[in-house]
């Protein structure tokens, strides 16, 4: 069960790790110079193009993207950060135990 625990641990990590690094792809579209997009033509065609600003709706989508990646990455860490709690409480618990402390 302890494998399990330590398995899911690396691999929320690693998820954090990526969503951390879309997020900062997607902060260096903002950033960039060009923008590389899909345009719809006449006919309703659709074509990759590259312009010198991004879009209104672009720009919102980026940056809601963002903002949900990096709000998922730290609810992930969060997982991680109350295992040192509760291994804090099992520390204490088994030292109470060791003293001989009962319940009040």
């Amino acid at each position: 069960m302890e494998a399990v625990k330590v398995d899911n641990k690396l691999r929320r990590q690693n998820i954090i790790n990526r969503l951390f690094g879309q997020a900062e792809k997607m902060l260096d579209d903002l950033e960039g110079e060009t923008f590389k997009t899909i345009l719809r033509g006449e006919g309703g065609s659709e074509g990759e193009d590259v312009l010198d600003f991004i879009p209104t709706t672009d720009r919102r989508a980026l940056i809601q993207s963002i903002n949900t990646a990096t709000n998922n990455a730290v609810t992930l860490e969060k997982v991680d950060a109350d295992a040192g709690a509760e291994a804090g409480v099992n520390m204490l618990t088994a030292l109470a135990e060791a003293l001989g402390v009962r319940d009040a």
